[in-house]
């Protein structure tokens, strides 16, 4: 049987300890075992590695459930690694939460998926924090390619900048990141078959999806039992636009909560920043100039510029 290998950062593994999926290098001759699963991984191991420049190893695409396991676990040891420049921090800790989020669209256990997708927001959250520019340098590690799990990561972290430019409360922050990053969880309840398909929806189709905000604020309120208001709001009102034209309430002005507003702007920016099957990107520039010219009347425009001065680093 043939056998698919999945190219991952060696700089993954600095988390050590005993794997449940076999390591591979690549060498003319083919793929080589280099650390079997369930055995333990020892730092003079990797560093081995390291000494001759090694930067990526493989895995089998059969163990690629075990891997995202792996990278869930250990984010916040990442997150800590002082041996870490911060771009690769950055890389490390994205493909984590990203993992993180993945589960979260395929686990039948919600609760649980839910719970790792809050520790993987704090975790990026603290990080921002504590550096003032690793926002910036998690951008540049932010996946282009658009599925449902890379955005609502992308969101999650373009979310945090703008809280932290506003100068939101540490509580604020953190129920921010949360709802940023489940913003979109509803999806789990629409037709898989209607959210990727290709072509341009019918009006039907189109009334399906936008079904996914309250989906999603009822799996946090009936699911596990979600109460705090932010955190609901950010879920079921990012697609109510300031003139009443959105949905699913068709709520507008002041009824819309600023944590609602906030991952709003960055919803519409990684829809528009990102590939899709049917379109290109908009570069940076060509996305904040659309959103500052023609979604004036939708948008917070305060929290806009407040985006747009976060993402030219200032």
């Amino acid at each position: 049987m043939r056998q698919n290998f999945i190219e991952i950062p060696t700089s993954i593994l600095q988390a050590e300890g005993i794997l449940k999926f076999d390591v591979f290098l690549r060498s003319p001759e083919g793929y080589v075992l280099f650390a079997a699963k369930n055995v333990p991984l020892e730092k003079k191991v990797l560093s081995g590695l390291e000494s001759v420049y090694i930067k990526s190893v493989y895995i089998d695409e059969s163990d690629e459930l075990f891997y995202r396991e792996y990278l869930g676990k250990n984010i916040s040891k990442f997150a800590n690694d002082r041996s870490l420049d911060r771009d690769e921090k950055s890389r490390l800790m994205y493909d984590a939460a990203r993992s993180v989020m993945r589960g979260l669209f395929e686990k039948e256990d919600l609760p649980e998926a839910i719970s790792d997708v809050k520790v993987a927001a704090e975790v990026i959250m603290d990080n921002v924090l504590k550096d003032e520019r690793a926002f910036l340098s998690l951008v540049k590690a932010l996946s282009y390619d658009y599925y449902t799990y890379t955005h609502c990561i992308n969101v999650a972290i373009y979310s945090i900048g703008i809280g932290k430019f506003l100068g939101l409360s540490l509580d604020d922050l953190r129920a921010l990141a949360l709802g940023a990053a489940l913003h979109d969880v509803g999806k789990c309840h629409v037709d898989q078959e209607v959210l990727n398909k290709q072509e341009k929806l019918n009006d039907e189709e189109f009334n399906h999806i936008k079904k996914h905000a309250p989906f999603g604020f009822d799996i946090l309120l009936d699911t596990i039992g979600e109460m705090d208001e932010r955190i609901l709001s950010a879920v079921r009102h990012h697609h109510e636009k300031l003139d009443g034209s959105g949905y699913p309430d068709g709520i507008k002005g002041e009824k819309i909560s600023t944590f609602a507003r906030i991952v709003a702007v960055a919803d519409i920016f990684d829809a528009l920043n990102t590939k899709r099957c049917y379109k290109e990107p908009m570069s940076t520039f060509e996305t904040l100039a659309f959103m500052k010219n023609n979604m004036a009347s939708q948008l917070d425009t305060n929290i806009l510029k407040s985006f747009i001065l976060c993402m030219s680093g200032k």
